[in-house]
């Protein structure tokens, strides 16, 4: 279920909803108002899931480790003894049509390297994914897609996904 928050100017009297399994689209009007909710967004969410969000924001998973390090260094998996968590990330990686998950980070198109964030997210020790949907229009297709398969597939029922868009006034 997608829920669409604007919030335009006064963000005093905004609450967040953090239901699990819900994709909450946030627009907001300017930069200065975005700052501002992704600390309150922080705030709710320590409190209320008593977890840091996973924050998507450009592409910024450490290049010089490939997709496949960063996932298993992020959450400390030994692939020896956790092999179902390597099964895990064989299924996620298919569900995205992700194929290059050996592949070094930085050789990755635009288009693999968001894939590569949602699905470590996926892995990520918190239960709310906050990202920018504030690209270009490729990127912003590419979430569009990326967000189809999550629904389709079911992958946040224990999730909430937070997405920050810029409203533009016409």
């Amino acid at each position: 279920m997608t829920k669409l928050i604007r919030v335009l100017d006064d963000y005093s009297e905004f609450k967040l909803n953090f239901s699990i399994g819900s994709h909450n689209v946030i627009l907001f009007e300017d930069d200065r108002l975005k700052i501002n909710l992704i600390k309150l967004i922080f705030n709710m969410s320590e409190k209320n899931l008593r977890s840091t969000p996973y924050v998507i924001s450009g592409f910024n998973l450490k290049p010089y480790l490939n997709l496949f390090d960063n996932i298993y260094d992020k959450l400390s998996i030994d692939l020896d003894i956790k092999s179902h968590h390597k099964l895990t990330l064989i299924q996620y990686c298919d569900i995205f049509d992700f194929k290059n998950f050996n592949s070094e980070f930085y050789l990755l198109n635009n288009f693999d390297k968001l894939k590569s964030m949602f699905i470590v997210s996926l892995f990520s020790r918190s239960k709310v994914i906050l990202f920018e949907n504030v690209y270009s229009l490729e990127v912003r297709t590419y979430v569009k897609f990326i967000m189809d398969l999550v629904e389709k597939f079911n992958l946040f029922s224990d999730r909430v996904f937070i997405e920050m868009k810029k409203q533009v006034i016409v």
